[in-house]
């Protein structure tokens, strides 16, 4: 019990905790990686701050003796860490709120341009923190990790895997690609978002593509929300933020879905999902809000929206230059792994010529702000932009993207959705090979981080290429086991020649015949070689013998001495009859040769795969296991499980 009364033993334990503030402020300083926005600068050098650090904690020990040879009560924790993380969050989320252009007003004319850019990347913090708030509570419900644990196949591997990795080494960065990535893992439909700058017409062309007038349009920005419409009878519901739903009639839409009638979303809503007959079976559109507005939240919910699609479509007004927003839009689904479609909206308003040179300038500037071609030698670009118009009478271009370019995606949607699903979760190794370099260089570590995505991306594309090589070549041995006849008819045709010319008809057949079988090992080559330019490995140096066709059957060939003047008239039922005896051991043989020659392949392909592309005569096993080392094993599981969905998405 201890002497001292309740007053001077809560002065001593109120001085403690007070000494305790100061010493963790005095941590924070101490840190080699301080905040940016700290005041301090980081001064200590490493020797000096560990022994400071280490003063610090022989100070705590010594006051909790303190407390102890007193007989008073250590200090207890009565708050959450999570809550009180929580908390600044919500803080910070709300300073973050007051970056708008009506609180920048209060300061002075403010610069519409620089307010919007303000804002925008005010949005982009503000989503990131939400996503810090999310994680806050993923451990207890779990209800995340129990969602990965029942998507099936080399797709849930991949997940399972990454969701670990980037607790473990908190990759915060790639969570919002993960969690899209699980959603998507779970759909069987094809989702196409919409995105672009107010007014871009996102509302008007799908309207279009689904020859029904559903979402409200105007010249004023109109989507409030995301809104997403999907086939069915018509039923409209409302996603609420506090997780209810409830159903409205299609007439009550523009109340919920549009500025005027939901400013700032007032009514709380999440999204909205329409079902109408006239979507294609298999296809989900997304209309997401407008960016680019003076209102922060439409494009933060467009920005939020954007990697839970399969295909983003980007629109650019034909009467606005491309801006920020828009090469945002896409760099955003090329981070994500999806696919990005350009469209240029309102192409009526063009001339021929205007419309060329539009085409022109926008490739180019999406080209240029992703560090590709906009154009090789032949015109070719790596940027899919196409011109349409949601005008009834200028409508040709965007009825031609929709037969050529959606619906065969909605025929085949579940394949098209697999594929999508392979391109995302290809991205998202990618993004968690760069995160793990960077984790363990520093964050000024681009290059190793490359280096592991480099490795990842030629050890993937190798394998799809071999895997592709194999296919291809299994079809052709198959087709070359019931070659014979044709074959034996070629070497009729030679026979025939070679009596009319008067030269031996012995050697024109076994010519006729190597020439053949030799066109089909050619084949084989040509594909082999096509797998080790893209390994990089010298044709020469992994070249194993190929197999020869059945010698002894060619030296065992028929004498075929030319007939006399009636038998010539009938030269090709004569040449036909000598060679009748040779077709069944033939086909036996070009039984034999389609085997071996496959066998023959296969293994060529893996001399390449066990191949540096830097040193072609230097074993697989001899070299360094990456070119980022030391980074964790699981990346080799990734490789694997990226190879067995790719085999798997390709043979569905």
């Amino acid at each position: 019990m201890s002497a001292l009364n309740v007053n001077q033993i809560r002065h001593v334990q109120s001085t403690f905790a007070h000494v305790d503030s100061l010493l963790q402020a005095a941590e924070r300083v101490a840190r080699a990686d301080l905040s940016p926005f700290a005041r301090e600068r980081a001064d200590f050098a490493p020797s000096e701050a560990a022994l400071f650090q280490a003063s610090i904690a022989l100070a705590r020990e010594r006051m909790l003796l303190a407390l102890d040879r007193l007989g008073l009560p250590r200090p207890m924790a009565s708050a959450s860490a999570k809550w009180a993380a929580q908390t600044s969050l919500i803080f910070a989320d709300s300073a973050l709120s007051e970056l708008g252009a009506a609180d920048l007003k209060g300061y002075g004319a403010v610069d519409d341009e620089a307010a919007r850019e303000l804002e925008a990347l005010a949005a982009d913090v503000r989503g990131i923190i939400e996503r810090a708030r999310a994680q806050l509570h993923e451990s207890d419900a779990s209800g995340f990790i129990e969602q990965l644990a029942t998507i099936p196949g080399p797709a849930g591997e991949i997940l399972r895997t990454v969701e670990l990795v980037s607790r473990t080494h908190a990759l915060a960065e790639i969570r919002p690609l993960l969690g899209a990535a699980a959603e998507r893992a779970t759909s069987t439909s094809f989702d196409v978002g919409v995105f672009g700058r107010v007014s871009a017409g996102k509302s008007s062309l799908i309207d279009a593509l689904i020859g029904v007038a559903v979402l409200p349009v105007g010249a004023t920005p109109v989507t409030a929300v995301p809104v997403r419409l999907v086939r069915g009878a018509e039923r409209v519901t409302l996603w609420l933020l506090d997780g209810s739903a409830r159903e409205i009639t299609l007439s009550e839409l523009p109340q919920y879905a549009t500025e005027d009638g939901n400013p700032d979303n007032r009514a709380g809503i999440r999204s909205i999902d329409i079902a109408v007959p006239s979507v294609p079976e298999g296809l989900r559109l997304l209309d997401t809000p407008g960016v680019g507005s003076m209102r922060a939240s439409g494009a933060a919910q467009a920005f939020a929206w954007l990697p839970r699609c399969d295909l983003g479509l980007v629109l650019v007004a034909s009467s606005s230059p491309v801006g920020h927003d828009e090469l945002a839009l896409a760099a955003g689904l090329r981070h994500a792994g999806i696919r990005c479609v350009v469209l240029i909206s309102k192409a009526d308003l063009l001339t021929a010529s205007d419309l060329d040179r539009m085409l022109a300038y926008v490739r180019r500037e999406f080209a240029n702000a992703a560090g590709l071609p906009s154009s090789d030698a032949n015109g070719a670009s790596d940027i899919e932009v196409h011109a349409v118009s949601s005008i009834a009478e200028h409508r040709a271009a965007l009825e031609a993207f929709r037969v050529d370019e959606l619906l065969p995606l909605a025929r085949d949607h579940a394949r098209s959705a697999q594929r999508a699903l392979s391109m995302r979760l290809r991205q998202l190794v990618y993004a968690t090979a760069s995160g793990l370099s960077n984790r363990r260089e520093g964050k000024a570590a681009p290059v190793a981080a490359e280096g592991a995505v480099r490795e990842l991306d030629d050890t993937l594309r190798m394998q799809r290429a071999r895997t592709s090589a194999l296919r291809q070549l299994r079809d052709s041995a198959d087709e070359i086991s019931t070659q014979a006849p044709s074959v034996l008819e070629t070497a009729i045709t030679a026979v025939v020649e070679a009596w009319r010319e008067d030269v031996s008809a012995d050697e024109a057949v076994r010519t006729s015949l190597l020439q053949s079988t030799g066109a089909m090992l050619g084949d084989f080559r040509r594909v082999i070689d096509g797998v080790s330019g893209v390994a990089g490995v010298a044709a020469q140096a992994r070249r194993r013998a190929p197999p020869i066709f059945d010698l002894a059957l060619l030296e065992g060939l028929p004498s075929l001495v030319a007939p006399g003047m009636a038998g010539r008239l009938m030269a090709h039922t004569v040449a036909t009859r000598r060679l009748q005896p040779l077709a069944e051991p033939f086909t036996s043989a070009m039984q034999r040769y389609s085997t071996a020659l496959y066998a023959w392949a296969e293994a060529s392909l893996n001399d390449i795969a066990a191949m540096s592309p830097e040193s072609p005569d230097e074993p697989h096993e001899n070299r360094p296991a990456s070119t980022a080392p030391g980074l964790p094993p699981e990346l080799a599981a990734l490789q694997q499980a990226l190879v067995q969905l790719d085999n798997a998405v390709e043979t569905s």
